[in-house]
């Protein structure tokens, strides 16, 4: 179910709340399951290279998973005006803004900026993160503690 639908009533499917969640806890066992890596003891750069792919991946997965709750509650707060969901799509934003600063610090360190031909310029992901943070401030919220998630 799309959240347009999802808001105006629409129960039949998987709810994008449902789809969030679903995300999250692949997000969260996957890092999980990578904090038992002993990665000090892996000497194969290729390997190294793969868990740094799937760290970051799975990191984004927690991104998306929680700009979708963003979404869905902001959508409900634009249809009530009832404050609870404003409030829980600032959270989910600022999840999601620990999420990106993770995920976006991650791939820094893996790769170089790349050139984007079709707009003409380098794309550094790090730059990003203030489109990110602006949802928040919009909807009235404050940019989070990025350190919580960076470990």
């Amino acid at each position: 179910v799309g959240i347009p639908q999802f808001v105006n009533g629409e129960k039949n499917g998987t709810t994008p709340f449902e789809v969030a969640e679903a995300l999250l806890k692949m997000s969260e066992k996957t890092l999980n399951e990578l904090k038992q890596i002993d990665i000090k003891s892996i000497t194969d750069k290729e390997l190294l290279q793969t868990i740094s792919d799937i760290k970051a991946l799975a990191l984004l997965g927690g991104y998306y998973s929680n700009k979708i709750s963003a979404s869905t509650n902001k959508a409900f707060w634009d249809k009530t005006s009832d404050a609870k969901y404003k409030k829980a799509a600032i959270k989910d934003l600022q999840k999601a803004s620990q999420y990106w600063w993770a995920y976006s610090h991650q791939v820094d360190s893996l790769y170089k900026p790349m050139f984007y031909s079709r707009l003409r310029k380098n794309i550094n992901i790090l730059n990003i993160q203030k489109y990110v943070d602006e949802e928040i401030t919009d909807l009235g919220g404050k940019i989070p503690d990025r350190m919580k998630l960076a470990k």
